[in-house]
């Protein structure tokens, strides 16, 4: 699936996925680590048992077999259906200090963390590391225009990683959605 899922750090959130879709997550690096106990406690347990293929905090969601047949052949074919994910239905978006957003004069993306790190000169002053391009939203209006006209650096194998966040800015001029907007009208 593209695009960020949202969580709750719980047992039962997770276990909602599949076993195959938690021994991938279990595989990937913490983006930015945090102090938070019980998200570092929830990598460890998922890395665990995914590494022992033995199950006990967590439950893999399990698929049920539904039986279709196909359109052009005629073929009886099998699928294994999954129930939705417990993700969050709204995104938590995170505020920012809007004062200090006055002098942005570059930014980049960090292909190893996939964050759009935002900075008033080349590399020196970070303003912003922004981890989802929907966080963009609760930029000031002048601000994303601003984003929009400067360049935005990335290596050529990290260009599907920019692009949301390019698009994100691109609408939020478009459509004038930014800090303080009238969401309704969009």
């Amino acid at each position: 699936m593209d695009g960020v899922q949202y969580f709750k750090p719980r047992f039962q959130t997770l276990s909602s996925l599949p076993g195959h879709d938690l021994h991938h997550i279990a595989q990937l690096n913490l983006n930015t680590p945090t102090e938070n106990g019980l998200i570092c406690h929830l990598k460890n347990v998922l890395e665990n048992e995914s590494r022992a293929m033995k199950w006990e905090q967590f439950t893999p969601a399990v698929g049920r077999r539904v039986r279709t047949r196909n359109k052009f052949s005629g073929e009886i074919q099998y699928k294994v259906v999954f129930r939705p994910a417990l993700c969050l239905r709204a995104i938590p978006l995170r505020q920012f200090d809007l004062d200090r957003m006055a002098g942005i004069k570059f930014w980049y993306l960090d292909g190893r963390t996939g964050e759009a790190i935002i900075t008033k000169q080349k590399v020196s002053e970070v303003i912003v590391k922004d981890l989802d391009p929907m966080w963009l939203v609760n930029f000031k209006l002048s601000d994303l225009k601003k984003l929009r006209r400067l360049p935005v650096y990335y290596n050529a194998e990290d260009r599907e990683l920019a692009m949301p966040f390019i698009r994100v800015v691109q609408f939020c001029v478009k459509n004038k959605v930014g800090t303080g907007s009238d969401y309704s009208k969009v």
